[in-house]
């Protein structure tokens, strides 16, 4: 993200005034959950441009925020609680102005549209536009799945609505750089010209499969263009699927999917089970940053703050913090980090970093008390280094923490032993211990904190725990930079602040709590299926017609898709994504192959909403059978900044990872050009990312490409809820928004059902 912005000030604060942000006084507050009854959870979501508090900062006026069933418009919206085997039925309002407008790349772009997406859930992605309604459809009107090409416009009728302004502080808010919000007429480059939109209100019936995995996902608006810019302005909600306890367990598991010697044997085994869990607090983290601007006083208006919706500014703090790390730093340095930031350019703007829509809140672990935090980034374009340090005397001692699962889907712990599963997963190697959790936009994690873990932290340093007082320390995000440099020197990517997010303290304890630790059991998605289909049954299948006029394509295990993730030097974002025969994995699908082939001039392309044809056409012997369909992919990131890969109504696992340090230079080929080549391998000037250990078997909807970094995944096709056309892309929103995203369509190839 190398689009830099310079803000025309008109009113100059003190940076002082923001320093020395002290340790919260108010406590965690949840946001509310709303739950399914029955089989089905009906939601009534109205979208609207209003004022709210951010509790710890203040006011702030023109936030886009949800209204879920009545529970008020919120930073930190309504918790959707769903279940397997549930409906859930979303009935959802746009009461937006008419005629906002975002420049994006110098297109405009619908800012009064939006729609919905439910991120990480393995639900149908249905357009019912053209097609039967199912007669168990509970709506006057046809209804969504999962959807993201489709646009809902304002309830207004903005046909009528005049070019005048509706945005009362849009005058203070242009500034140059990434996109300029204005009002008027919709554009013709609009969502409304190129999706089927739904006019004023949309309707959503989404149903959930029976053996869809338990776990953290999430729900916010996902209209090409604007996605970023409305769920940086507050549109992004959690969801709940199933039961925590469905996957965890103290003791023994009730759960009758569990492993043979971790099931509870009797009554007295359950009792003791449900005793243990009693002490386990569940505490939801919604990770959500906020850019704002002040307002000057005027006639008939105080001054105060309003969200900036008129493009993201990457450059809203200095980075005077990105190099901070525990062992150099001292409490004293977090407390001037604080919870916000501005820098000099930007002196009349602040950068609001919130856990559940509170600034720098405060969490406290009770005395005999387990806390799981629920994580999860919401934020359009911000990555997170999580780590929880423990203030000693103002020496900061970081926290091992056990990682219970990721994106949505348990991290089985196949050695059930209590100091097995005290650390690691594949953001986090083994021998990471209390190292920093990388938490990319849009990932879910679920972590363990108890006063055992900070023992075991002063053990570490060869230190006597202190149970016996309260000890306190902060849940921090290490600042980070996104990227290397350009070919002429110039920055690539950004520059993201050290910030506290919450303080925690942990009450005294007088005794150990030796026995306890959790444990969790395989999700329902790495069971089922596991025969696949041979290179002969491949060869013999009849592909069927995509969108874009072509046939679809089936991949034997000995062959792999290839996607691109580039930056060019004029700052415009693509993908490529192909399925050539030559692209064949000659040592077989566990490692990535000694050279990855390079893209042509032309394979790189910006997302088009005005052709939407798929870019990949997957065709599956039989999505309906018994046996399970997986290809294997490998992408490479051609740019000198991280993406964040995501695929939309799937899970995949991270075969394999090669950075820049460890990667061999490409040969020249017709494929590409000697500078290609010589890009592609431009060594890197910070230290790599510690990206994590990738492994079969650990499943997940997002993950990091360092620069110049390749991965390898396995996605498996097997869900009748995977047919359809959807999309994969950058989830850092920025990239997507500017055109780092392509369409997939899976056709079944056998059209029996069940």
């Amino acid at each position: 993200m190398t689009h830099r912005n310079a803000s025309n000030t008109w009113l100059v604060l003190s940076l002082l005034t923001f320093s020395g942000l002290t340790a919260s006084a108010f406590p965690l507050r949840h946001p509310p959950t709303v739950r399914a009854a029955s089989d089905a959870l009906e939601v009534r979501m109205r979208v609207e441009m209003r004022d709210a508090t951010i509790e710890g900062f203040g006011p702030v006026k023109d936030m886009f925020l949800y209204n879920v069933n009545g529970t008020g418009f919120r930073p930190a919206p309504a918790t959707l609680d769903v279940g397997a085997s549930n409906f859930l039925n979303i009935s959802l309002s746009n009461e937006l102005p008419c005629g906002l407008t975002l420049d994006v790349g110098g297109v405009p772009h619908d800012l009064s549209s939006t729609n919905l997406h439910t991120h990480g859930m393995i639900v149908p992605p249905t357009n019912p536009k053209g097609a039967a309604v199912s007669p168990l459809d509970r709506y006057a009107k046809p209804a969504y799945g999962d959807y993201a090409l489709v646009a809902v416009s304002p309830n207004t009728d903005c046909a009528k609505t005049s070019g005048a302004s509706v945005d009362p502080h849009a005058a203070h808010a242009a500034h140059t750089g990434h996109g300029t919000a204005a009002a008027g007429a919709l554009p013709q480059t609009s969502a409304a010209a190129t999706l089927p939109v739904e006019a004023g209100r949309i309707n959503y019936r989404i149903r959930i499969p029976a053996d869809h995995p338990d776990g953290l996902a999430w729900y916010h608006p996902h209209l090409h263009g604007t996605s970023g810019t409305q769920m940086g302005s507050g549109l992004a909600g959690l969801m709940t699927v199933g039961d925590f306890w469905n996957y965890a367990f103290v003791t023994c598991s009730g759960n009758p999917s569990a492993e043979a010697q971790d099931r509870c044997a009797n009554n007295a085994d359950r009792r003791k089970e449900a005793e243990e869990r009693r002490k386990v607090d569940l505490h939801p983290l919604v990770l959500k940053d906020f850019q704002v601007r002040q307002i000057p006083a005027s006639a008939g208006r105080p001054s105060g703050w309003a969200q900036i919706h008129d493009g993201f500014m990457p450059d809203l703090c200095d980075d005077s913090t990105v190099g901070m790390r525990a062992e150099q730093t001292t409490a004293a340095d977090l407390t001037r980090a604080g919870a916000s930031c501005t820098s000099a350019a930007h002196a009349d703007a602040r950068w609001l970093f919130t856990v559940n829509g509170q600034l720098r809140p405060r969490i406290t672990v009770g005395a005999g008390r387990h806390h799981v935090w629920r994580v999860a980034n919401m934020g359009a374009n911000m990555t997170h280094r999580l780590q929880l340090v423990i203030n000693e005397g103002g020496t900061l001692i970081p926290v091992p923490l056990q990682v219970l699962s990721n994106d949505g889907v348990a991290v089985t712990q196949r050695t059930r032993t209590r100091s097995s599963v005290r650390r690691g997963d594949m953001r986090q190697p083994d021998s990471a211990g209390a190292e920093p959790l990388l938490v990319m936009p849009a990932a879910r994690t679920e972590l363990l904190v108890d006063m055992d873990a900070v023992c075991r932290a002063y053990a570490a340093r060869s230190l006597s725990c202190p149970r016996q007082r309260e000890i306190r320390g902060h849940l921090v995000s290490w600042g980070m930079r996104t990227g290397t440099e350009k070919s002429d020197g110039s920055p690539a990517g950004d520059a993201w602040p050290t910030k506290v997010l919450a303080d925690v303290s942990f009450a005294a304890s007088r005794e150990r709590d030796a026995d306890f630790g959790l444990s969790v059991v395989a999700s329902h998605i790495e069971r089922g299926r596991s025969k696949g289909y041979s290179p002969q049954e491949v060869g013999q299948l009849n592909q069927a017609a995509c969108n874009d006029g072509g046939l679809s394509s089936t991949l034997d295990a000995s062959h792999f898709r290839l996607i691109g993730l580039r930056v060019t030097e004029d700052d415009q974002f693509q993908m490529a994504a192909l399925s050539k025969p030559e692209y064949l994995l000659a040592n077989g699908r566990a490692r990535l192959p000694d050279v990855v082939p390079l893209f042509g001039p032309d394979d790189y392309q910006s997302f088009n909403m005005a052709s939407l044809k798929p870019s990949l056409c997957v065709g599956v012997p039989d999505i309906f059978g018994e046996r399970r369909y997986q290809e294997i992919w490998i992408i490479r990131n051609d740019s000198k900044e991280i993406h964040n890969f995501h695929l939309h109504q799937s899970k995949f696992e991270v075969l394999d990872v090669k950075r820049s340090k460890d990667y061999p230079a490409p040969a020249a080929s017709s494929a590409g050009t000697a500078a290609a080549v010589a890009n592609a391998t431009q060594p890197a000037s910070r230290p790599l990312l510690n990206l994590g250990a990738p492994g079969p078997g650990k499943l997940i909807d997002t993950y990091p490409i360092d620069v110049d970094g390749v991965i390898m995944l396995r996605v498996t096709f097997d869900q009748p809820e995977q047919l359809g056309t959807y999309v994969f892309h950058c989830h850092i929103l920025e990239h997507e928004d500017k055109g780092m995203m392509s369409l997939i369509q899976v056709l079944n190839l056998n059209k029996s059902s069940r």
